[in-house]
């Protein structure tokens, strides 16, 4: 096990406002949607469609959680709970009153074109396909070199390679839970020790500057204190030592984790944020040619590197890997994934 010091424009801390909304993108083009925040009413109302490739400039409503740690949300909108369960439902789908209800406006669009690895822009979310969101809202565009919402069927896309250590964990895409559209990737967890991750080779070399996006919705084991990993930029070398590590945690802090660092050891920078769970939340990183490793969540920055050893990376790895056997088996689910030169936000 791994014990050393680990691996969103908002600000997050105590008492801050964490802006709620969506992440739109489309292989090779940019889709740009627009929304605002409106007060939560016990249950969660997807923005609508106006058909086509564009998401629609419908705002989102999001439920407040009664269990577990709140995130305070943007002005008019409700708490947002990171984990526990809400006294209507279940913690990964339902607020303090209880189930979704269906949105209004119109239904999801249609006509977008199919992007690299199976993605397609949609008109919207359709109701019940996310709860609670820890980012941003308003507008917004991927313009990534590589996006994808696994909308495109009920595999994975070919762009995606899965890396799964662990006959008995489960990748998958489903279309019982998104953060937008209708599909995101599954990943469930047993209880053993080991890596489950997909990579994508998009992006690669980095010339000067890499930024990475992606939606993730966690419900592993909250007890884990190990060192675990869940993104990381990797040389396809000796995958469970070395690696560039945006997001960690250590101690349930998240953080950034360089092994090997500038001095053949460890680098890394610490939160002091725990991991949230039970909520959609956007994470951002930048991987800089000259050393540097930033990690942002719902737009604001969390922890950085400002100069460590970036070798010749060729593949970005999503998904969970602990060291150590966890209590509980846990889930994970990954939507609107981007990766490009230039900032993708979490908007």
């Amino acid at each position: 096990m791994k014990m050393t010091t680990m691996r969103t424009s908002l600000r997050i801390d105590v008492g801050m406002r964490v802006v709620l909304g969506i992440a739109c993108c489309g292989t090779l083009a940019a889709c740009a949607p627009s929304g605002d925040s409106s007060p939560g009413t016990g249950g969660a109302t997807a923005p609508t469609g106006s058909g086509g490739a564009s998401i629609s400039s419908g705002g989102s409503t999001v439920p407040a959680g009664s269990g577990g740690d709140t995130f305070p949300t943007s002005s008019g909108g409700a708490p947002v709970s990171s984990g526990g369960s809400g006294s209507g439902g279940s913690p990964d789908l339902s607020g303090s009153g209880g189930s979704l209800p269906a949105g209004s406006g119109g239904a999801p669009g249609s006509g977008g074109a199919p992007g690299l690895g199976g993605t397609q822009a949609t008109g919207g979310s359709p109701a019940g396909g996310s709860s609670g969101s820890v980012g941003g809202s308003g507008s917004g565009a991927c313009a990534g070199v590589f996006c994808d919402g696994f909308e495109a069927g009920t595999t994975i896309g070919s762009a995606w390679t899965v890396d799964n250590a662990v006959a008995t964990n489960v990748v998958e895409v489903v279309s019982t839970m998104a953060h937008t559209g209708k599909n995101s990737v599954h990943m469930k967890f047993t209880t053993a020790g080991g890596a489950t991750f997909i990579h994508e080779t998009m992006g690669f070399p980095i010339t000067t500057a890499l930024w990475g996006r992606a939606w993730m919705y966690i419900m592993n084991d909250p007890t884990s204190n190990g060192h675990d990993v869940y993104i990381e930029g990797s040389t396809g070398m000796n995958l469970t030592n070395n690696g560039v590590r945006p997001l960690n945690t250590q101690g349930g802090k998240m953080s950034i984790n360089v092994d090997p660092g500038l001095n053949g050891g460890e680098d890394g920078a610490s939160s002091t944020m725990t991991l949230p769970r039970g909520a959609w939340t956007c994470f951002e990183w930048q991987i800089t040619s000259a050393g540097a490793v930033t990690l942002y969540m719902g737009g604001a920055q969390l922890a950085t590197i400002a100069k460590t050893k970036v070798p010749a990376l060729i593949e970005m790895r999503i998904g969970y890997e602990h060291y150590a056997a966890d209590k509980a088996a846990g889930d994970m689910w990954i939507d609107d994934y981007a990766i490009g030169t230039t900032r993708q936000n979490c908007m």
